[in-house]
C-alpha cells in the first residue's frame, strides 16, 4: 500500500480555467483512489501555480511540498507540446525530488502518440513511466522502467446502473476527425439515430452526464484512429463503454484487439458501410448484442480495472499489495501480448 501519494498534475484542460477540470481528475486520481491501495492523497496543480506565480516559484513550492508532505510516491502527468515546455515543472526539480528527497516518481503519459522523445526525456527523474498508447509501449517493451499501461476507468462514474437502454447508438466524444464525421453522418443518412455529445474541449459534460449516455446506450461507438496524426490508439472511451455495459463497436485498429476479443467482447467495423451493416444487425439481434456487451463488461471489470492496473504498478515500484494482486496471471499475459514478436532490449535499461 502507498501511505502518502502526491499527484503533480494539471488542474485544467489545456491549462485553461475556461475549459474546466482536467480529465486526469477522474481518469487518474479517481481511478487510483478507488483501488483502496493508497492512504493520504494530495494534489499539486503545477499549471495553476505556474501561471499565477511563475515557473520558478511553482518549482520551489513543489519541492517544499514534497519536503513537508513526504509522499511515498509522486505520480506526475506532464503536459505535452509548447504549453508543457512553458508550464511543466523543470526537470531539475523532478530530479531533486527523486534524488535528494528519496521519493519515488511515476510519470504517467496519456497521448504519447508516436513521440519517443516525449517518453525518453522523462527517464532521468522517473522510477517508472506508464505509457498508455500501445504503439509506443511496444517499442520500449525491453525497458523495465517503461510500463505498458491501459486507461483504467473511475468506477465511481463508469459502471452499469441498470438504466433503460433508450439510446440505440451513441458516440460520446467530439467529432474532431474526418473518420468520426464520416461514420456518424453515414449512419444518420441511412436512418440510424446517433446521439453525439461530450468531448472535453467541446461538450464539457459532467462525469455523471458523460457516463450516463453510455449507460443508456445499446451500442456505443469508438474511433481508434488518433485525430491528430492518424495513428491507431487504445482509447479510454473503449473501456468506459464496456464498463457501462453498452456494446462497444470500434473502428478497426490493432491495439484494442490486443486487450479484447473481436466478435466476443466488442465488434469491429472497417468502413462506414460496414458500420451501418453491423449496427443494423445488432440493433435487431438483441440477444447477440447483449451477450457481447456482457462479455466486454466482464473482461474490463474483472481484468482491466483500476485496482489491477495500479496494484500491478505499485508492485513494480516495490510497494506491498494484497496477495491476490501480487502474481496476477493476466498481467503476465498482458505483457506477453503487448510485446512485439522480435523484442530488442532497450539500450536504456
Amino acid at each position: 500500500m502507498v501511505g502518502k501519494l502526491l499527484f503533480v498534475m494539471e488542474r485544467y484542460c489545456d491549462a485553461n480555467p475556461a475549459m474546466g477540470p482536467t480529465n486526469s481528475e477522474s481518469q487518474l486520481v479517481g481511478a487510483v483512489e478507488s483501488t483502496g491501495l493508497v492512504g493520504q492523497v494530495k494534489r499539486f496543480y503545477f499549471d495553476d501555480l505556474g501561471q499565477r506565480r511563475g515557473k520558478a516559484v511553482m518549482a520551489q513550492l513543489l519541492f517544499q511540498d514534497c519536503e513537508v508532505f513526504r509522499p511515498d510516491l509522486v505520480i506526475y502527468t506532464p503536459i505535452q507540446g509548447p504549453l508543457g515546455e512553458k508550464l511543466n515543472p523543470p526537470d531539475a526539480v523532478m530530479v531533486s525530488i527523486r534524488a535528494e528527497l528519496g521519493i519515488k516518481v511515476h510519470t504517467h503519459l496519456w497521448d504519447t502518440v508516436a513521440d519517443d522523445a516525449h517518453v525518453l526525456s522523462r527517464l532521468p527523474y522517473s522510477d517508472t513511466i506508464g505509457v498508455v498508447d500501445s504503439v509506443v509501449g511496444q517499442r520500449f517493451a525491453g525497458n523495465p522502467r517503461i510500463v505498458q499501461s491501459y486507461p483504467a476507468v473511475d468506477p465511481r462514474y463508469f459502471h452499469d446502473k441498470g438504466l433503460e437502454r433508450d439510446i440505440d447508438v451513441s458516440f460520446v466524444g467530439p467529432l474532431s476527425s474526418p473518420n468520426r464525421v464520416e461514420g456518424v453522418n453515414f449512419l444518420r443518412a441511412n436512418g440510424i439515430n446517433v446521439v453525439v455529445a461530450g468531448g472535453q474541449r467541446t461538450g464539457r459534460l459532467s462525469w455523471e452526464e458523460y457516463a450516463g449516455l453510455m449507460q443508456r446506450s445499446k451500442i456505443s461507438l469508438n474511433f481508434s484512429c488518433n485525430p491528430y496524426d492518424g495513428s491507431s490508439q487504445m482509447k479510454a472511451r473503449a473501456l468506459e463503454v464496456m464498463t457501462c455495459a453498452a456494446m462497444l463497436m470500434e473502428e478497426d485498429g490493432e491495439h484494442t484487439k490486443r486487450f479484447f476479443e473481436a466478435g466476443r467482447e466488442l465488434v469491429i467495423f472497417s468502413s462506414p458501410e460496414d458500420l451501418l451493416v453491423k449496427v443494423e444487425h445488432y440493433l435487431t439481434s438483441a440477444k447477440k448484442r447483449i451477450a457481447i456487451a456482457l462479455s466486454g463488461w466482464r473482461k474490463v471489470s474483472g481484468m482491466y480495472n483500476a485496482r489491477n492496473c495500479w496494484g500491478y504498478l505499485f508492485k513494480r515500484l516495490n510497494f506491498e499489495v494484497p496477495e491476490e494482486l501480487a502474481e496476477d496471471w493476466h498481467f503476465q499475459q498482458h505483457e506477453k501480448q503487448m510485446a512485439p514478436k522480435n523484442v530488442q532490449r532497450s539500450l536504456l535499461l
